[in-house]
């Protein structure tokens, strides 16, 4: 993790720190808040999807112990994050099938997050290599 800093010559890479240990098996990392605190979105090969908080340490900041999300497709190609209504999602897309769905992520009775149905957002090309979400209005 690095945060950009303002350099002499325009943004730059701040002082990096290693915020933990990752398994070769990760295909999409991508991070999102819930309640004000910070999450990474950890999403194995395999279909298995965890949220870590970030937590802050006297070394930095560093992934805390991951909350299992569920068993979902392995097939997604991209997992990334929006907000709605002030709340979080993930956009998830499968590039082979074109699949795509919004899911919510909400905050259970413990405060921990877990996620929502999902909702398909209906048959997408399958020829994008890249998805990403972003702000309008």
């Amino acid at each position: 993790m690095a945060p950009i800093v303002a350099g002499p010559h325009g943004p730059q890479n701040g002082p990096s720190t290693r915020v933990g240990g990752w398994e070769p098996n990760l295909a999409q990392i991508t991070a999102f808040k819930l309640k004000g605190q910070p999450y990474v979105l950890i999403y194995r090969e395999n279909g298995q999807a965890f949220a870590s908080p970030i937590i802050a340490t006297p070394q930095g900041p560093h992934n805390g112990n991951p909350i299992p999300l569920g068993g979902w497709e392995p097939d997604y190609t991209q997992v990334t994050t929006f907000q709605l209504s002030d709340e979080p999602y993930l956009l998830v897309y499968a590039q082979k099938s074109g699949n795509a769905f919004a899911i919510p992520i909400i905050a259970g009775v413990s405060g921990l997050p877990y996620a929502g149905t999902p909702t398909r957002l209906g048959g997408w090309e399958n020829d994008w290599t890249q998805v990403r979400a972003f702000a309008f209005s």
